[in-house]
């Protein structure tokens, strides 16, 4: 709205130069037809040929000093302060035969070549033509107080989007953080609610519980610490990655042997699914420089995500490609794939993503937000595309060849 009213003053202050403009030209030709005797008087010859530019047709010869001193007092007398440049035009000869410039504020006139290209009207008349250069600049230095009060007003409105934008973040943040206590809370209640159980068990039956019940038991420990195990060191890598804690040992990774570890490591620690994982890799090795315990853990957290979204009798591929000098370590999966606004916060703190009211896995939403920290850490990029047919998902690592 302030724009549109400042525009609309605008074109009124135009409007008001227009008319004082024309009203001093006309003025202008009229002393011009007197100063030789000729009493005719000639209808509308004033006329506004550019924005900025008006001419003026006399039927007549005209005094170059004439003009200069009445053109001069005319606008001074209609208030038209603007400096400004003449031209004389000869229409028997069709060239310009004068031209000057006004200084208004200095009365200072400069006469030579043109100034500046006038248009040139093709009529039967002598005429004059009037251009002002800085006009516009002129009109808006007349508005000063129209674009302060402008000035003010935007800067009003944007230190108030500002505080809007840091509420609704602030209220984000904290509805976020809420949910992640409450997982978790829920996540660690189970694990320490099941170790419990199953220490109160072997404590008051070990000397009259069979062997094989005992060791059921005992998995449920040995499986519930390494659980909490494993949340207690998200966390820790969290937080070693925001404190700038974390400690990076570059060294060159030979891809292909490093892979089929990777490989590995997976298949032990989830052993329920070690036929899932298929390894991808071209014939040549490639090499990086990078930190090998860092990459392993992104690795496992991007293949951990793809075990958790993915269905459980897909495949899950890891591979490596090359784009020209780009290197890309990709999960794929063949889960849901994910719509076009999460794929902009997937790697985001705290991010789940939801499912009507309900999250669709439990997590704390660290794992990928670990990913994307630790690949700036070691200056490579993160990065998602839906694989091919739309139908999965794949999670890349770019790094750049050395």
């Amino acid at each position: 709205m302030q724009g549109y009213w400042f525009k609309k003053a605008f074109l009124i202050a135009d409007k008001q130069f227009e008319r004082n403009t024309m009203i001093a030209l006309k003025n202008v030709a009229y002393t011009i037809l007197r100063y030789n005797s000729n009493q005719s008087d000639p209808v509308e010859p004033v006329c506004r040929f550019t924005d900025n530019y008006f001419i003026v047709q006399i039927n007549d010869s005209i005094d170059p000093s004439l003009i200069e001193v009445t053109l001069m007092q005319e606008l001074k007398k209609q208030q038209v302060n603007f400096d400004f440049e003449y031209s004389i035009f000869d229409c028997s000869n069709q060239e310009i035969i004068h031209t000057g410039k006004l200084n208004m504020v200095t009365n200072q006139l400069e006469k030579g070549s043109p100034f500046h290209d006038f248009p040139v009207n093709k009529t039967g008349f002598n005429y004059f033509g009037v251009l002002f250069p800085g006009k516009n600049a002129g009109i808006l230095s007349q508005m000063e107080m129209w674009i302060c009060s402008s000035l003010a007003l935007l800067i009003v409105l944007g230190f108030f989007a500002y505080a809007l934008i840091s509420l609704f973040k602030q209220k984000r943040l904290s509805e976020i953080q809420t949910d992640f206590l409450n997982t978790m809370t829920h996540e660690l209640r189970t694990p320490v609610a099941s170790l419990n159980l199953a220490a109160q068990v072997l404590l008051k039956q070990q000397d009259n519980m069979e062997e094989a019940r005992k060791k059921r038991y005992l998995e449920v420990v040995v499986k519930e610490s390494y659980r909490l195990q494993e949340y207690v060191e998200r966390f820790l890598q969290i937080a070693k990655t925001e404190s700038d804690a974390v400690v990076v040992r570059q060294e060159i990774v030979h891809l292909n042997p490093f892979l089929q570890e990777v490989k590995e490591d997976f298949n032990i620690r989830n052993h329920h699914a070690s036929d899932k994982l298929v390894l991808q890799l071209p014939e040549t090795s490639q090499y990086i420089f990078t930190d090998t315990f860092h990459l392993r853990q992104m690795l496992f957290n991007l293949l951990d995500n793809a075990l958790k979204y993915g269905p459980s009798e897909a495949p899950i591929i890891l591979r490596m490609r090359v784009f020209g000098q780009n290197l890309h370590l990709e999960v794929e999966d063949q889960g849901p794939g994910l719509p076009q606004k999460v794929q902009k916060l997937v790697f985001s703190r705290f991010y789940r993503q939801t499912q009507g009211d309900r999250y669709e896995q439990q997590g704390f939403g660290l794992g990928l937000y670990y990913v994307a920290q630790m690949a700036k850490r070691l200056k490579a990029r993160t990065g998602y595309r839906h694989s091919e047919g739309n139908k999965g998902s794949v999670f890349y690592i770019q790094f750049k060849l050395t």
